[in-house]
């Protein structure tokens, strides 16, 4: 409690020869309603932006310096300024502090570090606070750096430029570019054609009416009700969280956890390399097979067509796709569960389980095993090598086609087809209970014929493995 007490003390005291001046400043400019507006240099500060309908820029400011050399904060007074630039086209409006650094947060140990500082200089600190109002149609640009900025109710464009900002934009209609490093950026209920590039930064947008890019590395980001085609590139970022996009989105993200729900257009992803999580009824359960699995992917009511590129190692769950599906991926595990588009799949040393497809399916495969159960499609076309494929039908094929090297083929149909039917294992037995003669053929086997009158045609084709084919 001594030494306490005794630091508190010689804090009190070092503080009694700090010098404190305040002034309030307040500026009008005059404005017409086609020059754009530029803001610059109030780093560092906490400024308040809003709009109105008059044809004038209005700024009003609180700025507090402490100092602990008497002539500092005058000088300080006498050097800073509000700078107007003007043209034609633009009005530009400069905070030029020469050269000052600004320090807003106050905090205690902020001042202790300061004043404890050795060898001892003159210590200074420069708060600024205030609000900024600006004609609501004009365009609109803000050039700072380590200040909290927020602007409401813009209807022209808006451009934010800097870094370690602390930026709010709320109801801005048309939102074009926005760079803050190492920020923080939320927009809500804004719209626009929107271009924001961060690094190390949080980046929040809710209710946007338009369309974007975010490119933004390191980061955490929050998308939701998005009304137009996003496209979302990041690398190493903490989270990627897609929420209610009424268009296309596009994830370009490795080594990132992402979480997509209800995408009413096309969702495509690509070099992904981490954990995923698509869906919106099976939240908990993926979060629980996340923990277990090294990625568990699940998308639930998707209503177009789902693009999934540059898997590796990872397992994927995909479960209730309404639309086209179409997967690219090596050393996967994969499940299938109830996909009622297009299934096309390109895979390497993978696993694939499906369970419920009920449209076409075509897949290129290597080193690959499949089991495909309830298959409904009318057209089922699977090369592979090295591994078996096993296929169940709940409904007769219209076209049946698959190649195997070095690996067995098992087709279960119901009754009924008609069509051309040939069967072949290079190096091994062939096996049907269709109205078909199987023969020898040196280490092998065929089967070649045609049932009643139909246009079907079924092709399985082996070496090295055999080749079952059986109405049940």
């Amino acid at each position: 409690m001594k030494t306490t007490t005794l630091i508190l003390s010689i804090i009190f005291c070092i503080n009694l020869g700090i010098a404190v001046e305040q002034r309030d400043i307040e500026k009008r400019f005059p404005i017409t309603p086609s020059q754009l507006i530029d803001i610059r240099g109030f780093n560092g500060t906490g400024i308040q932006f809003s709009s109105w309908d008059k044809n004038e820029v209005f700024i009003k400011l609180h700025i507090e310096v402490k100092s602990s050399e008497e002539q500092f904060e005058k000088n300080y007074f006498n050097e800073a300024a509000i700078e107007e630039l003007r043209t034609d086209s633009s009005l530009i409006i400069t905070y030029n502090a020469n050269g000052k650094i600004i320090y807003n947060d106050g905090s205690f140990w902020s001042r202790l570090k300061s004043i404890l500082s050795l060898p001892h200089t003159n210590t200074y600190s420069i708060s600024i606070l205030g609000e900024i109002i600006v004609p609501q149609s004009n365009s609109l640009t803000i050039n700072t750096s380590s200040s909290s900025i927020t602007l409401e109710n813009m209807k022209g464009d808006v451009h934010f430029l800097g870094s370690s900002n602390s930026l709010v934009l709320k109801q801005c209609n048309s939102v074009q570019e926005i760079k803050n490093n190492y920020g923080t950026t939320t927009l809500d209920q804004c719209g626009g054609n929107l271009v924001l590039s961060a690094i190390n930064s949080t980046i929040s947008i809710n209710e946007f009416d338009g369309g974007g890019i975010i490119n933004a590395d390191y980061s955490k980001i929050t998308v939701q009700k998005i009304k137009k085609d996003f496209t979302i590139k990041s690398r190493g970022s903490e989270k990627v969280n897609v929420e209610d996009a009424q268009a296309n989105l596009s994830i370009e993200a490795t080594y990132s956890t992402i979480v997509v729900k209800r995408v009413a257009g096309t969702l495509n992803i690509k070099g992904h390399r981490d954990k995923m999580t698509l869906g919106a009824t099976r939240a908990k359960e993926s979060e629980e097979n996340a923990k277990r699995e090294n990625m568990t992917l699940r998308t639930n009511y998707t209503t177009n067509s789902l693009d999934i590129k540059g898997l590796s190692g990872d397992k994927v769950t995909l479960e209730d796709i309404a639309g086209d599906l179409t997967i690219e991926s090596q050393y996967t595990s994969i499940d299938l569960r109830n996909i009622r588009g297009n299934v096309t799949l390109s895979t390497r040393s993978s696993d694939v389980k499906a369970n419920v497809i009920r449209s076409d399916w075509k897949s290129e495969s290597e080193y690959s095993s499949f089991s495909i159960s309830n298959f409904y499609g009318q057209s089922i076309a699977l090369t592979n090598r090295s591994n078996p494929i096993e296929l169940e039908l709940k409904s007769i094929p219209k076209h049946l086609e698959i190649k195997n090297e070095d690996g067995f083929a098992t087709v279960r149909m119901p009754h009924g087809y008609t069509g051309e039917v040939s069967l072949e294992s290079s190096n091994g037995k062939v096996e049907c209970n269709l109205p078909v003669k199987v023969k020898s053929l040196g280490d092998g086997c065929y089967a070649v014929g045609k049932i009643g009158n139909g246009d079907g045609s079924i092709s399985i084709e082996t070496t090295s493995g055999n080749v079952k084919l059986f109405q049940k």
